[in-house]
């Protein structure tokens, strides 16, 4: 089983995104906009680690793509990987915010 759980792609790339988002903004709140335009500030490594990332989960055809990382993290909404989840945090705007939470906060 754990053969299985280290040779899975998808859990992988959560993992990364995860590592990431939370490096970058912590448990803020954001647009997949708010990411991608954090990921693509790439005045330090950090942020350059994020857009690479992001690149597998929500790149097309060589640019970040924000209506394809919210698909994305709609999809893995609520999943937890590691202790961590991302949450859906309501809208501004009509578009989704979401957040990097613990597992054991509450929504909202």
């Amino acid at each position: 089983m754990n053969q299985l759980r280290r040779s899975d792609p998808v859990l992988e790339q959560i993992r990364a995104v995860m590592g990431q988002w939370r490096a970058a903004v912590g448990g803020q709140n954001a647009t997949a906009a708010d990411i991608i335009r954090e990921a693509i500030d790439t005045s330090d490594g950090v942020k350059s680690d994020l857009r690479e990332a992001l690149m597998a989960v929500a790149g097309r055809g060589g640019a970040l793509s924000g209506k394809a990382l919210g698909i994305w993290l709609q999809a893995h909404q609520d999943r937890i990987v590691d202790g961590l989840y991302f949450a859906r945090m309501g809208e501004r705007q009509g578009v989704a915010v979401w957040a990097l939470k613990n597992a054991g906060e509450q929504n909202g």
